[in-house]
């Protein structure tokens, strides 16, 4: 980190660590990383971020329908990544089951909400909403020089990474829906990594608009390196780009804007940016 100018990339400790091992894992870390730590900016504490898992129900707004799904962050919490293929793949099930399920009230359009959306792994959350996002060709990642390293997308239920399958996450039985719908998304400064990198999925889609505050700004890939003592090190190794090849080097600015909220909403008629979504997609024919 302090030879790479950055900070997303990082180490986790193995699972099997005693608490002793892992204190002295953390002093070194804090020792050898110093002065770049604090000057490291430091996510917001995000009201959004206490949701920890996939939710969504029908909005109503005159006479009309919206479906309101909930994306939260979907985090490994084990070093060692298979181990975490369990959770990844109900979390997968889980979020399209929701869609799915309010897909068939036929809503006139759709809001994803990812605020406080933390990150974790990407490929759970496509899996699982990929069929609002639509299929094709969402977003690639780019290096350093430009280059395109490789191009995301998501295909009935499957998503991709250039022509690898992601298999551990299709979804059984998906859904496909007999057109694009319009979308609204809604993010804030606690939306982050991956977070970022589904916001970065509907970005250039067609009918799609985001709402709420500039996202946190680590909008780019780490790539995984398991160590021989069971550690892995996430290095930082490209930029998201988005399905016009737009590059988001410091995350995403809302087309609306609002102020960031200390507090969750009690209502969701006094949530400004929820109404706002709301009311674009009733404005739309």
């Amino acid at each position: 980190m302090t030879q790479l100018r950055e900070h997303h990339s990082f180490l986790r400790v193995p699972d099997d660590l005693s608490n002793a091992d892992k204190k002295r894992n953390s002093a070194a870390m804090r020792n050898i990383l110093g002065p770049w730590v604090r000057d490291v900016k430091a996510p917001p504490p995000s009201p959004f971020s206490i949701r920890s898992q996939p939710d969504g129900h029908l909005v109503h707004f005159g006479k009309r329908d919206f479906a309101w799904v909930s994306v939260p962050a979907c985090s490994g919490k084990h070093s060692n990544w298979q181990d975490n293929l369990a959770n990844f793949r109900t979390y997968a099930t889980t979020l399209h089951s929701i869609a799915a399920n309010l897909s068939a009230a036929h809503p006139k359009g759709w809001v994803i909400d990812l605020r406080g959306n933390g990150g974790g792994n990407m490929w759970p959350m496509l899996a699982g909403i990929g069929f609002v996002l639509g299929e094709g060709v969402a977003g690639s990642f780019v290096s350093s020089d430009g280059t395109v390293q490789s191009e995301w997308s998501y295909k009935h239920g499957e998503v991709l990474l250039g022509t690898k399958s992601m298999n551990d996450f299709v979804v059984d039985s998906p859904l496909t829906l007999p057109r694009p719908p319009a979308v609204a998304i809604l993010i804030d400064s606690g939306t982050i990594s991956s977070g970022e990198a589904i916001a970065v999925s509907f970005a250039g889609r067609p009918h799609t608009r985001f709402f709420g505050t500039h996202t946190f700004g680590l909008s780019s890939a780490n790539e995984m390196l398991p160590l021989p003592d069971g550690a892995s090190l996430f290095l930082n190794s490209a930029v998201d780009a988005d399905r016009t090849h737009h590059r988001y080097d410091d995350g995403i600015e809302p087309d609306v804007t609002f102020p960031e909220p200390s507090s969750l909403p009690v209502f969701e008629s006094t949530d400004p940016v929820l109404q706002a979504a709301i009311s674009w997609l009733a404005s739309l024919k």
